[in-house]
């Protein structure tokens, strides 16, 4: 844990964060979280480790020329300064083992930044819905009620079948709504995004997930929703993405995460 010293006429120290003296990260009014700007990944650093502060106005260090608190917070994680402890539940709509779908997401699972665990739903072994059952769920139920419970955000990689979301993944939902007033997709943060042989293939089932989501509370990261093109040449033999949609795809998982650090910090 970093450690914080006296605030200074220079501004506020982390040990280890800070790069050298003279950045000035500017004056601003404290808002509940921290300081709008550089400064605000400053103080939101040292939210995450629990480390005291009081109001500090004037010049500081500045934290490797990063801008915006969510930045900053995953680029340091990744320089290893200190350590991120998020889970992402990664619920694909296809039982296929060999789906298109199921490729992408372990993908992006390899691309995610230190600290960000990517925990898998499984779907195939989930009865169908019957609210006759819904107080008292089988462990399959149960399962993925808790792990939905327990994540830090949502990630949905999706198909589409029949202008729509496949029968399984809508299943999963239904599942974790009930009973009434018990939802577990309440307030988690979440992203959607589906892969195809087509331009927008999956665009009608995301629209349509979206909705469902909304309905049920997911505080769903804003469009446009992520529809990949993409066939058996997308993926080398060890699973990673092509050169081609590296980087577009990076950008947005970048822009999940921070999605999900935001809404954490709510």
């Amino acid at each position: 844990m970093h450690r914080h010293r006296r605030a200074r006429k220079t501004g506020w120290r982390l040990v280890g964060v800070v790069d050298e003296r003279g950045g000035k990260l500017g004056r601003g009014a404290w808002r509940g979280h921290g300081w709008e700007g550089q400064s605000r990944g400053l103080f939101e650093i040292a939210a995450l480790h629990g480390l005291p502060w009081r109001q500090a106005i004037g010049q500081g260090r500045r934290i490797e020329g990063i801008r915006g608190r969510d930045s900053a917070v995953i680029s340091l994680a990744q320089k290893g300064v200190f350590t991120v402890d998020r889970t992402i539940v990664v619920i694909v709509g296809s039982l296929s083992a060999q789906s298109l779908n199921r490729r992408l997401a372990q993908a992006l699972a390899r691309m995610a930044p230190p600290g960000y665990r990517f925990e898998w739903m499984e779907l195939s072994d989930l009865p169908l819905f019957n609210r006759d059952a819904e107080h008292q769920p089988c462990a399959a139920v149960a399962r993925i009620k808790a792990q939905v419970a327990q994540a830090d955000g949502l990630l949905f990689v999706t198909p589409e079948h029949n202008r729509s979301i496949p029968a399984a993944l809508k299943n999963a939902i239904d599942h974790g709504s009930r009973p009434s007033g018990q939802s577990v997709w309440f307030d988690k943060p979440g992203a959607i995004i589906g892969a195809s042989p087509a331009p927008a293939g999956t665009a009608v089932a995301q629209q349509h997930l979206r909705a469902i989501l909304s309905a049920q509370g997911v505080v769903l990261m804003a469009g446009p929703d992520r529809c990949v093109q993409c066939d058996e040449a997308s993926f080398t033999p060890e699973g990673e993405l092509a050169e081609a949609l590296r980087p577009r795809l990076h950008k947005w998982l970048h822009a999940f995460v921070q999605w999900v650090h935001k809404q954490g910090q709510a």
